[in-house]
């Protein structure tokens, strides 16, 4: 029990010396082990889940959702080792959890709490080590860790190497074993083997792992040398056999081409393979067995400090040592004094902060890592006497060695002193160096030293300081200690200040300036002026104060700078001086509140005895007097006077205003208006019987502000005003009558009465007209004005006047509404059996898709409803805003197709057939449609008769069928089929003769038919069939081949002679008469389609500028092939679409034939080549790029056409509809790039995109 208590805490105690993965903190005693287990117990005893409290991999714990758990992952990294345990504690030593491996060497661990941990692993096989602290700080843990545990042995690792001859497998017995890697024991045995241990604690400390791998080396004299790779495994006893090869030495010697040192520890080459490290005399020993002798063997060495050394050696029977110099990587550096050529010594060289070269004979020898490289050196001098230099040098092979020369600069200063005129030291004086403030100034001995890196350019110094002149100027300096004295001027001016009336010098005054300007002020008795010293230049103001009272305080201005320094400048003092005045009226009574001012500074007013005495600053002998006083004239006089008391005294008469009169008019008239009330000031006066109103003005410039108001009952509210002018007292105040609009409104017929219409003037509603048609609106003021005349179901009229009289009259005549909408399909065919209904009114539909809309208003929305009698159409609502009348509409219905349902099979049997059906005219937006699996399902957007055309393939018969049929959108659904049978076939021949039949792939079918046209033949089969006949007159039969591939099959092999005819002038070169002749030839001949073929041919290949005429005979081939009439051949319609795309006409109607969408001829040709020529088995696709990118070029060419069309016309507004029309074409051209760029490459595109976005027309 004791020996198992030990055991439980040794394996759980971290300071455990035997436990092999490191320190932890103090030990987890017995007892607390057995407080654990108790606790554990009674965990399990009162409701606790044993495997709840064991397996701590499968409890679930609920975790505050506020802490967020921390992951960790334990995994080995170089080998999968199952139950390796990994005890986790916290800080305080608590067991947190104990985990075991799995058997791909995995753990996992949920931490559940904020602390660190602490980790040890256990395994009684390895011993394992952590890649991370075995102590964690929990900040240390990611919330989604990895710890990787590497394995290595527990125990030392045996093995054995016996070192053979490779020729004779005899033991070397003086072989040697070596490793740079590790460190091991070798004893060699009795055999000359070696019995090879390595001690865990060398693995351990040299981080070797399981399947890790470690070199040795096996060395013998005269032997090559042989190199063993050995993995780390656990119970590892593998005897090495390891086979030296016998040979002949040579010594190679390599000494320093400079000093001829021996060069010992670099990497030796022979022939790219390393031969080894020379040796401590710098030699280096290759091995080799005789098969060698006489070959050539590359030595070469690349060592930092030398140059790269390479050389052939021929391998010699009986080789005596070979001494080889290598030239060192070095630059001399011969460094001197700049002033004195001296050289220096005791000078430091570092590159990097590294220290580096030798002084030699007054030369400094600096060694470089390699060559053909740049360096910065660092030259340091240790007695601080010169300069810190950066030397920048480049080292090639043309250099090494060389000599160069530098010079180094003392350590500069310069010691400043500066002085004032009166050669005193100035203190605290500024100074700026290069533009750089310094922040020092000078002591109180007026000295500043500065030091600096030497420079040969001029230093730029300025000095500054308050009260003083500024001084800057260049020096020079040499390279040490230097010195330099300065003398700066001060601020002064000189003042004169002397009596005005007696002219003598004035003392004990006083000088006050703005801003601190003066640092002293003082009068020199000997010169009988102020000396005044200022703090900086500028310009000032200065008060002079007389502190007795005896003169007036005097200001004057002043500039100080350099150029007025010790100016002097005189200063008249005035005497304290006083004014009188005494004003009377005409009368001689006095004026008692008369103000008086002087030169514009308002001195006072008179009392009541109309006299006025005031203290004045005299200036001038001269004074501007202004004097004012209500109901008096102002007067503005120049008056003399002298500085003093009781002295200057006057006596002035002032004159009455005269009043003004204020007379009212009406504006419109020019009358009088009597007994009004106008406010003047803002008091009530009336107008007397002569419309005056006489007032009193208080001065010249009275302003008078009169106004107006009988709430716009007869004349309008009015304001003025005016200054009072006494040359000008009488002032007219002309009031506007009040204007009134008269309106009468009529129909259409300009004379009837239109009454309820409503008026509305400048947007607001006014009024309505009485049933009279008549209605009177008041003007709230002149100007101008806009009439709005309105009512419902009627087109509005505007009126608009300046209205500037009292009476103006206006009258309108109002249309009904009337819009017209145009209803179409998607087709743009007019619909006429639509119901159209506004305000719950219906629109009757004419024959041309045309219904009138008859709104209430114009500018306000129309809701306007669209439904069909049949459900032919979706119903629609549309919501119209009608800027005007007689507006004309274009309303597009989508219809409720009609599905056609189409089935193509075998009649008997049911197979379904797969290919096209092609419908002329286009029921929807395509006109050729896929029939998969023996179906089609076709929507049909408009009621008429269509042509079919199936082309497919039934049970591998290629077979095609024509047939009209009538559809009516009524229907809704309609089912057509076409149900492959027995070919019918019938002939015709001149003459009626018969016609043998014979099935090319049945030779026992061979039958005979009247030529008649009436009698019929069931044929066995589709396919190629043989018909031989022979026509009267003819001596041989004629034999043709066809292809039967329809139900019903007439066939014409009557001879024509138009078509021969056509023919013999085709060979002659006579193209016009072989079109007419073969034009003869009747639709149903057999010759029919070749001859429109023939004549195709003619217009695109024989004759100039047809292209036209081409297109058009190729439009009738291809009609015919949709009627049966002619073969149906993918080729047909290739070549029709070329043909096209060179018609460059710039003409609406034919380019909108040609390139509308779907319906248009292009489409239709290229739709149905795309489909029909998969199905006659060839290769298509680089006959449909082709023919993609000819379209592409044309549409270009056509766009440019009309872009420069446009561009010629745009702006002409007699060639509006033609610019719209070549636009319209632009458009159309610009909208096929899509389809016909489909299918090509990014590059293919680029070709035409820029020119389909340049050339169209915004």
């Amino acid at each position: 029990m004791a020996e198992n208590k030990k055991n439980i805490q040794d394996k759980y105690n971290f300071n455990n010396p035997d436990n092999n993965n490191g320190s932890g903190s103090s030990p987890v005693s017995y007892v607390l082990f057995a407080v654990l287990v108790v606790l554990g117990v009674g965990y399990l005893i009162y409701g606790g889940k044993s495997e709840d409290s064991i397996n701590a991999n499968q409890k679930t714990i609920e975790v505050d959702k506020k802490q967020q758990l921390k992951k960790i992952t334990f995994k080995t990294s170089n080998l999968p080792v199952e139950n390796i345990e990994i005890v986790i504690k916290d800080g305080n030593n608590k067991t947190l959890e104990i985990l075991s491996t799995n058997s791909k060497g995995e753990a996992q661990f949920n931490l559940k709490e904020k602390v660190s941990i602490k980790l040890r692993f256990l395994s009684d096989k390895y011993y394992i080590k952590s890649d991370r602290p075995m102590d964690m700080a929990y900040e240390n843990i990611m919330f989604d860790d990895v710890i990787n545990m590497h394995v290595h042995l527990k125990e030392a690792m045996f093995f054995e190497i016996n070192p053979m001859d490779l020729n004779t497998n005899s033991i070397l017995h003086d072989a040697k074993i070596s490793s740079s890697q590790i460190q091991f024991d070798a004893v060699k045995k009795s055999d000359g083997g070696f019995q090879i241990t390595i001690p865990k604690e060398n693995l351990w400390d040299r981080n070797y792992k399981i399947n890790d791998k470690i070199d040795f080396t096996i060395d013998c004299p005269d032997y090559s040398t042989q190199s063993l790779e050995v993995v780390v495994k656990e119970k590892y006893k593998k005897n090495h056999i390891v086979k030296l090869l016998k040979g002949m030495s040579q010594k190679f010697v390599f000494l320093n081409s400079q000093t001829k040192d021996p060069v010992s520890s670099i990497n030796v080459y022979a022939d790219d393979a390393f031969l080894g490290k020379t040796n401590g005399e710098g030699a280096i020993f290759y091995k080799y067995d005789g098969n060698s002798v006489g070959s050539t063997m590359n030595l070469a060495i690349n060592v930092p400090k030398y140059l790269k050394f390479s050389q052939s050696y021929r391998i010699a029977a009986d080789a005596n040592d070979k001494t080889y110099y290598i030239d060192p990587i070095y630059l001399q550096f011969n460094i001197a004094d700049y002033s004195t050529s001296q050289p220096i010594d005791d000078l430091l060289i570092s590159i990097k902060d590294v220290f580096v070269g030798k002084h030699v004979d007054g030369v400094y020898e600096v060694p470089f890592n390699s060559i053909n490289k740049n360096y910065s050196l660092l030259v340091t001098d240790p007695n601080n006497k010169y300069e810190d230099t950066i030397l920048d040098v480049a080292i090639s092979e043309n250099n090494n060695g060389s000599v160069l020369n530098q010079f180094l600069y003392q350590k500069t200063s310069v010691l400043f002193h500066v002085v004032g005129e009166d050669n005193e030291s100035l203190e605290k004086v500024n100074f700026i160096i290069d533009g750089n403030p310094l922040t020092e100034t000078t002591n109180n001995q007026g000295e500043l030293l500065y030091k600096m890196k030497y420079s040969n350019a001029p230093l730029n110094v300025e000095l500054s300081k308050n009260g003083f002149i500024n001084y800057s100027e260049s020096l020079t300096l040499q390279p040490g200690q230097n010195s330099k004295q300065y003398m700066i001027s001060p601020l002064i001016q000189y003042v004169e200040a002397t009596n005005f009336n007696t002219k003598q010098a004035v003392e004990g005054l006083k000088f006050e300036c703005e801003k601190n300007c003066l640092i002293d002020a003082k009068l020199d008795l000997n010169k009988q002026q102020y000396k005044l010293h200022f703090s900086k230049s500028g310009d000032y103001k200065i008060n002079i104060i007389d502190s007795k009272n005896q003169f007036q305080t005097t200001s004057f201005k002043i500039n100080v700078s350099k150029d007025n320094r010790l100016a002097v400048k005189s200063i008249d003092m005035y005497e304290v001086t006083f004014v009188d005045f005494k004003f009377n009226n005409r009368n001689g009574n006095a004026l008692p509140g008369v103000n008086v001012d002087i030169n514009n500074q308002n001195i006072g007013a008179t009392n009541t005895s109309g006299t006025l005495r005031e203290l004045f600053e005299y200036k001038n002998s001269k004074i501007d007097v202004s004097i004012k006083l209500d109901y008096y004239y102002d007067v503005d006089t120049t008056l003399s006077i002298v500085p003093g008391d009781d002295i200057n005294n006057y006596f002035i008469t002032l004159k009455e205003l005269p009043p003004v009169i204020i007379n009212v008019l009406n504006e419109e008239t020019k009358q009088n208006i009597s007994n009004v009330l106008v406010s003047v000031n803002g008091q009530e006066y009336e107008a007397d019987a002569m419309g005056d109103i006489s007032l009193n003005p208080l001065k010249v410039n009275q302003n008078f502000d009169l106004s107006f108001s009988d709430n716009n009952v007869n004349y309008y509210d009015h304001k003025s005003s005016f200054n009072y002018d006494p040359s000008n007292y009488n002032i007219n105040f002309e009031l506007k009558p009040v204007a009134y609009l008269y309106v009468n409104t009529f129909y259409g017929d300009g004379s009837t009465p239109m009454p309820s219409v409503q008026l509305k003037l400048n947007n607001q509603n006014i009024a309505t007209t009485d049933n009279a048609g008549f209605a009177k609106i008041k003007i709230d003021k002149y100007g101008k004005y806009t009439l709005y005349i309105e009512k419902e179901m009627f087109e509005p009229v505007q009126l608009e006047w300046d209205i500037q009289t009292s009476k103006t009259e206006a009258s309108a005549a109002l249309n009904k509404l009337n819009q017209t909408v145009k209803l179409k399909n998607i087709f743009g065919s007019p619909i006429t059996d639509a119901l159209v209904s506004c305000y719950d009114r219906n629109s009757a539909v004419d024959e041309y898709g045309n219904a009138k809309i008859k709104p209430k208003y114009l500018n306000e929305p129309v809701q306007v409803k669209f439904s069909s009698k049949k459900a032919i159409y979706r119903d629609t609502v549309i919501v119209f805003n009608f800027k005007k009348n007689n507006e004309i509409h274009d309303v597009m219905l989508f219809t409720n197709p009609l599905t056609l349902n189409v089935t193509v099979e075998d009649a008997e049997f049911g197979i379904p057939g797969i290919g096209t059906i092609d419908i002329n005219p286009p029921p929807n937006k395509s006109s050729t449609f896929n029939i998969d699996n023996g179906k089609a399902e076709i929507k049909v957007y408009e009621s008429g008769a269509y042509d079919i055309v199936v082309n497919a393939l039934i049970n591998d018969i290629a077979v095609q069928h024509n047939e009209t049929i009538t559809l009516n959108l009524e229907e809704k659904v309609k089912n057509w089929g076409f149900y492959l049978k027995n070919a019918i076939l019938t002939v015709l021949t001149n003459g009626g003769v018969p016609v043998i039949v014979e099935y090319a792939e049945n030779e026992d079918f061979i039958k005979e038919l009247k030529g008649d046209g009436l009698s019929q033949l069931e044929l066995p089969n589709y396919g190629e069939y043989k018909f031989t006949f022979q026509p009267e007159g003819f001596t041989q039969p004629i034999t043709e081949i066809r292809n039967i591939n329809r139900a019903k099959n007439n066939l014409d092999f009557r001879m024509d002679d138009n078509y021969t005819n056509c023919n013999e002038a085709f060979n002659n070169g006579q193209y016009q008469a072989a079109i007419e002749n073969c034009n003869k030839v009747p639709k149903g001949n057999k010759n029919y389609c070749d001859a429109k073929i023939k004549v195709a041919d003619i217009y695109k290949n024989h004759l100039n500028d047809e292209t036209l005429n081409a297109v058009k005979t190729w439009d009738v081939v291809l009609e015919g092939s949709r009627e049966g009439v002619c073969e149906e051949n993918p080729s047909y319609y290739n070549l029709h679409a070329f043909l096209m795309s060179n018609i460059t006409q710039i003409d609406e109607k034919l380019l909108n034939d040609i390139w509308r969408p779907n319906s248009g001829k292009m489409d239709l040709s290229f739709n149905k080549y795309i489909s029909l020529c998969p199905l006659t088995g060839q290769n298509c696709g680089e006959d449909e790029k082709s023919l993609r990118m000819q379209i592409l070029s044309s549409i270009c060419y056509l766009m440019d056409e009309t872009f420069i069309q446009y561009d010629n016309i745009a702006g002409d507004a007699f060639a509006i509809d033609q610019a719209n029309q070549i636009k319209q074409i632009n458009d159309l051209l610009y909208s096929r790039y899509m389809k016909y760029s489909a299918g090509l490459t990014g590059e293919e595109k680029n070709e035409y995109q820029e020119c389909f976005e340049n050339k169209k027309i915004d």
